[in-house]
C-alpha cells in the first residue's frame, strides 16, 4: 500500500466510510492505536478549534443528499484527510518532552525508554518525547553526559552545537560554553556539526571550538569524571574554572589572569581545594579562599 492509499484509508477511516475489510485493513496500519488514541483525546476537548465530534458532524451534513458527486466525494475525503493531519500534528505537538536534569555538584545515571543509561555530569539535562521513543530514539542535550545505548535502531544525540549518532555503543557528549567534545568508547559513532562530518571508533575523540578541529586518542573505557576525576586536554582555564564552579559549587572569580591560557591534567572530583592545587601550581598560579569558603580568587 503506497502513502496516498493510507491517506485515503485513513481519511475514510475518519469520516466513518470504512467496509469491514477496509477496517480489518486500517487496523494493520503503524501507529494506528496512537492515532486511535489521539482521535480518542480530541473528542473530549471542549473547544471549537479541537472537537473532533463537531468536525465530523459537519462533514456528516453534507451526505443528506442522496446524490454525491464523485468529484465532491473527493473533496469530503480531501478535509477529512486534512483534518486527520491535524489530529496528528496536534497530538504529537502538545506531548510534553521528559526532562530530566542534573543541578551544580551533582552526577546522576537514568535508563531510557529502550534501556538504555545515560549518565549526566553537574549541571547538565536531556530531554526526550516517550511516546515518538519506539519510533525514533532521539534526545537533546545540554552539558556533558556519558551514554550506553543499547542495539536497535539509530540513536541521535542533538544540541546546540552538533549532533551524535549511534547504534549501539558507548560515548561521552560535551556541549557548553563553545565546546562539543566527543570521545567514543565502544563501537562507532558518527559526529555532525557544521565544521566535521566524522566516523569516530573507540579510543578516538573530537574537539570541535572556535579555535578549530582536535582530533586525539583516549586510554579511557569510560569518561574518567564518572569515576571522580576531572580530565582537562587542552582546555582554556576560563573553561577549567567554570567546571570547577559547577562541581564543586564555588564562585571563582579568574578575572585577574590570562584565562585563555590553556591546561592540561586530570584533578580529582572529590577535593576541590586538592584540584585547585594542581591546577594553579601547574600553571603558576595562587588562589585563596575568602571567609565564606564558597568563594575563590585566583591571582598571578
Amino acid at each position: 500500500m503506497n502513502e496516498y492509499d493510507e491517506e485515503i484509508l485513513l481519511a475514510k477511516w475518519l469520516a466513518g466510510e470504512l467496509s469491514d475489510a477496509e477496517q480489518a485493513l486500517v487496523e494493520q496500519l503503524p501507529h494506528f492505536a496512537e492515532l486511535k488514541e489521539a482521535v480518542a483525546i480530541m473528542n473530549h476537548l471542549d473547544t471549537p478549534q479541537a472537537n473532533l465530534s463537531k468536525i465530523k458532524q459537519n462533514l456528516d451534513k453534507n451526505r443528506a443528499s442522496k446524490h454525491i458527486r464523485p468529484l465532491f466525494a473527493k473533496r469530503r475525503l480531501a478535509v477529512a484527510a486534512a483534518v486527520l493531519i491535524g489530529v496528528l500534528t496536534w497530538f504529537f505537538a502538545t506531548e510534553k518532552p521528559i526532562f530530566l536534569e542534573t543541578g551544580i555538584a551533582a552526577h546522576h545515571s537514568y535508563t531510557l525508554p529502550d534501556h538504555s543509561d545515560v549518565i549526566l555530569n553537574a549541571e547538565s539535562s536531556i530531554q526526550y518525547y516517550k511516546n515518538r521513543w519506539k519510533k525514533e530514539r532521539s534526545l537533546y542535550l545540554k552539558g556533558q553526559a556519558f551514554f550506553n545505548v543499547e542495539k536497535g535502531s539509530t540513536f541521535t544525540v542533538q544540541s546546540s552545537q552538533g549532533i551524535v549518532q549511534v547504534v549501539g555503543t558507548q560515548f561521552d557528549v560535551l556541549s557548553r560554553d563553545g565546546v562539543f567534545e566527543v570521545v567514543c568508547y565502544e563501537g562507532k559513532v558518527r559526529v555532525t556539526t557544521s565544521q566535521i562530518d566524522s566516523l569516530l571508533l573507540p579510543g578516538k575523540g573530537v574537539n570541535v571550538s572556535r579555535a578549530g578541529t582536535h582530533y586525539f586518542e583516549s586510554e579511557d573505557k569510560a569518561p574518567s569524571w564518572a569515576s571522580k576525576i576531572l580530565t582537562f586536554r587542552q582546555k582554556k582555564l576560563a573553561f577549567v574554572f567554570e567546571e570547577l564552579q559547577r562541581q564543586f559549587d564555588l564562585k571563582i572569580d579568574y578575572s585577574n589572569i590570562n584565562a585563555k591560557k590553556e591546561f592540561s591534567g586530570k584533578v580529582p572530583l572529590d577535593d576541590g581545594q586538592l584540584a585547585l592545587d594542581i591546577i594553579c601550581k601547574t600553571m603558576g598560579l595562587k588562589y585563596e579562599f575568602l571567609s565564606d569558603n564558597k568563594r575563590v580568587v585566583i591571582s598571578q
